[in-house]
């Protein structure tokens, strides 16, 4: 079909327009609390398809044979309802007192939409090229062409609504309201911003020149962020040699920021390879940023597996970390792939990486499904995963995240917290049976997940040997901690409020590790104890007595210090003297340390660094 011809544009207006009449009858029926709003696994599927079919039909209209359209719409309505429905249901049965959930999560919104994009462009490249794997350039062409559609798309929608509102603004300087009245109700905005978007989507749909110029700007322009990029990639991973790895560790965000550099290595690539047609059009520095890029891919995408590994081995599956370990697969497919591709020796430059480009694409949409099933359902298997390790004693009962049960994980960790409130979960040792069904019963009663005083104050308090084995040494050398610091309570409600955030977890949970060095700060005679943790937060803390002999935390040093190995050892040797100031503050060679004891940050210049510290 022709994507000039006239009944074209009709039709994706009509679209537009029944997608907008689509939304205000859902708004309705949600603002009424009729059907379908009072039946979520109703509601859920309609308004996403509500949404989201009539953009991937309109854009499909014309490019597709009529039975092919309907073939295609066909398969993307059924995918798109049966994945919300199943999103609705594994959130769980709505908690009493609650309005009952109507929405798809944030998750389902974003993975289900990347995967119709994905897919879209899979089958109208196959549609174009009359087979059903189409050639890489044709791949290329219709993803970018889409992503720029909508891009524009969005910005026409934008634009419209600004100048709407700047017509309301002007008819308001004399006396006018009625077109303000106009564009706050949502009969007349939902259906205009609807048919914005499918006319946008056809100007940009029949003018393909235009399209390809933007893309072609925008692609070069991209390109020369690769070398930025990639020196800037080529720098950390050098420098981890030096720095070692507990700095990178104890950000606890080390999987994320190292996945999300990696994908953003991977679209910088494709901005310079393209379709793989145009290499002698490439600047030389680009060229080699972008062969080096690929092999930088490798050893970033291993420290993301390292990192997730690191933290499963210490608390177990949760849905987060099975949705990272399904982003680090697609990854270390791209990393694999990419890698091949700069040592290859096949025609072209960087020429497997179109092969390694569609065959990914493809995995990523396998992945995508099976995440949004119960084949791979992260809540599931994170669930699993934590009474897996009750079982089998890895974990006690006090360790069990009950929050995370009770509120995160939807329908499969509200049955465990019932099946564990009554005693019901088969394999559970029966020493910690009776303790699970305790620390369950109270998460049934909790009203939301911050609803927890009772379980931190309780189930989490660690007694004199739980915290001497957390403090794995005290310095100086065969010292001691005191006694009545070991009987100290750091859990008691309301202690220590200006400080709560700050008091090391090695002191209020068990098996968290850290350190003490014993010190005299003051001119009192009596000791001090400086609490040093790197994992799973850097913190560092000083606790002394008060006039009742009762052990207070009174400041924190900067948490940075604890990652400077150099520091660290003069404290360990006692190597550093005590500076009266109007701020207590350790001398650590000729670095001056503050102690941070208001509650904050004070108005003082940043603790100097030695060389090779970060």
């Amino acid at each position: 079909m022709r994507t000039d011809s006239p009944h074209i544009p009709r039709f994706r207006l009509l679209l537009g327009l029944l997608q907008g009449a689509a939304l205000y009858a859902l708004y309705q029926s949600h603002d009424l609390k009729v059907w379908p709003a009072t039946e979520p696994l109703w509601f859920a599927p309609l308004l996403m398809l509500s949404v989201l079919l009539p953009l991937l039909g309109g854009s499909a209209w014309g490019r597709l044979s009529g039975l092919a359209w309907g073939q295609w719409v066909a398969v993307a309505l059924g995918v798109v309802a049966a994945l919300a429905v199943y999103d609705l249901w594994r959130m769980g049965p709505v908690p009493q007192g609650r309005s009952p959930t109507v929405f798809p999560s944030f998750n389902a919104w974003a993975f289900i939409s990347a995967g119709l994009f994905m897919a879209q462009a899979l089958v109208l490249s196959a549609a174009q090229d009359g087979r059903r794997v189409a050639s890489y350039t044709t791949y290329f062409d219709q993803a970018w062409k889409l992503g720029i559609q909508l891009l524009f798309s969005l910005f026409f929608v934008g634009a419209l609504w600004l100048m709407l509102w700047l017509g309301a603004a002007l008819f308001g300087l004399i006396g006018l309201r009625f077109l303000r009245a106009l564009l706050s109700e949502l009969w007349f905005n939902l259906p205009v911003s609807a048919m914005a978007m499918a006319w946008a989507l056809h100007l940009t749909d029949v003018k393909p020149d235009i399209v390809r110029g933007i893309r072609g700007l925008l692609l070069v322009l991209l390109s020369w962020i690769l070398p930025v990029v990639t020196v800037l990639t080529a720098g950390f991973l050098a420098s981890l040699p030096f720095t070692g790895l507990e700095p990178l560790w104890a950000t606890r965000q080390a999987t994320s920021v190292l996945l999300v550099t990696a994908a953003s290595l991977v679209v910088l690539i494709n901005t310079a390879f393209q379709n793989g047609e145009r290499a002698e059009q490439v600047n030389r520095a680009v060229r080699f940023c972008a062969r080096l890029a690929c092999c930088l891919l490798l050893p970033l995408v291993g420290l993301a597996v390292y990192a997730l590994s690191l933290r499963v081995a210490q608390h177990g599956w949760s849905a987060d970390r099975v949705i990272a370990a399904a982003c680090q697969v697609v990854a270390l497919g791209y990393a694999l792939g990419y890698a091949w591709a700069a040592v290859s020796r096949a025609n072209g430059w960087l020429a497997p990486i179109a092969w390694v480009n569609v065959r990914v694409s493809w995995w990523i949409l396998v992945t995508l499904l099976a995440l949004f099933t119960p084949l791979l359902d992260p809540s599931r298997i994170g669930v699993n995963d934590q009474l897996q390790r009750l079982r089998e004693g890895r974990i006690r009962a006090d360790q069990l995240d009950f929050r995370y049960l009770r509120f995160e994980s939807g329908r499969f960790g509200d049955q465990a917290v019932r099946a564990l409130a009554k005693g019901e979960l088969a394999g559970v040792p029966a020493a910690e049976a009776a303790a699970a069904a305790r620390g369950a019963q109270a998460a049934l009663a909790w009203k939301s997940r911050y609803d927890m005083p009772e379980r931190r104050t309780t189930d989490l308090t660690l007694d004199a040997a739980g915290l001497r084995r957390n403090v794995k040494a005290v310095w100086p050398q065969g010292a001691s901690l005191p006694d009545s610091f070991l009987a100290a309570s750091w859990n008691t409600p309301g202690r220590m409020a200006r400080f709560s955030a700050d008091v090391p977890s090695c002191l209020t949970q068990r098996d968290t590790a850290c350190e003490a060095v014993l010190l005299q700060m003051d001119d009192d005679l009596a000791q001090e104890v400086l609490i040093l943790q790197r994992l799973p937060s850097a913190r560092v803390v000083l606790f002394d007595q008060d006039a009742q002999q009762v052990w207070q935390l009174v400041g924190t040093l900067p948490a940075h210090l604890v990652t400077c190995e150099a520091h660290v050892e003069r404290l360990r040797e006692g190597r550093f003297e005590v500076v009266p100031a109007r701020l207590r503050e350790l001398r650590l060679g000729d670095v001056p340390v503050s102690v941070r004891d208001d509650g904050g940050w004070l108005n003082q210049p940043p603790t100097p660094l030695p060389p090779g510290c970060r």
